[in-house]
């Protein structure tokens, strides 16, 4: 999309809504910036995808914890999630242990949030930390009445494997 540019008092780029709004498919041009974004986010990092993003020789499959790296679990509901809801970015967090995992989001107007990352450190891998993230991001968008873009490829497999978080989902 020609309409995006690099902000620089935000440090990121930016998608005009009226880009998007005179666009003759609208989800296709947010779409197509929020993929371009994360791509040339990942190449400019030196991000290994096919490590991040699936399971070795999984495509399409949330990689599986390391049973070497994984502590030993309290119990699953360890810990609260917390929300930190500003006007552009927000996150949820949960710290267990005093080991912080956070899910961070953007707001594209007032009823799209996208969930742009996952992260959860090796000490609470296996403890379903991340998919509890991602339910509350779900509950909230439910009261709120917003809809979400799972840009984050864990958030996009989670709603995947739950058919019932799927009405959330910005189509």
């Amino acid at each position: 999309m020609d309409a995006a540019f690099w902000h620089e008092e935000l440090s990121e780029f930016v998608l005009p809504y009226e880009a998007v709004q005179s666009s003759a498919n609208p989800d296709a041009a947010l779409m197509s910036f929020l993929v371009s974004s994360y791509e040339a986010a990942a190449d400019l990092a030196g991000w290994d995808r096919d490590l991040l993003e699936c399971a070795h020789g999984q495509p399409q499959q949330v990689r599986a914890p390391d049973a070497a790296e994984v502590n030993s679990a309290p119990a699953l509901d360890a810990g609260t999630v917390e929300r930190e809801d500003g006007t552009p970015k927000g996150r949820y967090r949960l710290v267990i242990d005093d080991v912080e995992a956070e899910m961070t989001y953007s707001r594209a107007g007032e009823s799209l949030i996208i969930i742009d990352h996952t992260e959860v450190p090796t000490a609470l891998r296996g403890r379903k930390v991340g998919e509890r993230l991602v339910r509350q991001a779900i509950e909230d968008a439910r009261r709120e009445g917003v809809t979400i873009v799972p840009l984050c490829p864990f958030a996009k497999a989670q709603i995947e494997r739950h058919p019932e978080w799927q009405d959330v989902l910005r189509r």
